[in-house]
């Protein structure tokens, strides 16, 4: 287990996004145009390691499927990405961290 602090940036950016789009939306996200099929194709196998500690999930077929589906929106990629940017710099605002070109 790697126990070197993440930079702040990245530990606060990572909740930010998690605080203005949850978990699910923000890995979908973070698949970009393929959404969260493309994230748990690239990702899923990491992710697999931190959950071997919590039993007997896992990203098998059935599951990828499932979640694909639980997925689906009929939102533009696009449009999510700008709705959670836009919450993200509010949240940002509210904490008096906003960088100077961001914009509302």
């Amino acid at each position: 287990m790697n126990t070197t602090p993440a930079p702040a940036g990245t530990t606060l950016d990572t909740y930010q996004r998690r605080a203005v789009a949850g978990p699910f939306r923000t890995f979908a996200l973070g698949g970009g145009p393929g959404g969260l099929p493309h994230f748990l194709e690239h990702l899923g196998p990491s992710l697999q390691s931190l959950w071997d500690d919590l039993g007997t999930p896992t990203f098998d077929e059935p599951t990828v499927r499932l979640l694909s589906q639980q997925a689906v929106s009929d939102v533009l990629i696009d449009t999510l990405a700008a709705q959670r940017d836009q919450a993200q710099i509010k949240v940002m605002h509210a904490l008096g961290e906003t960088p100077h070109d961001a914009s509302t």
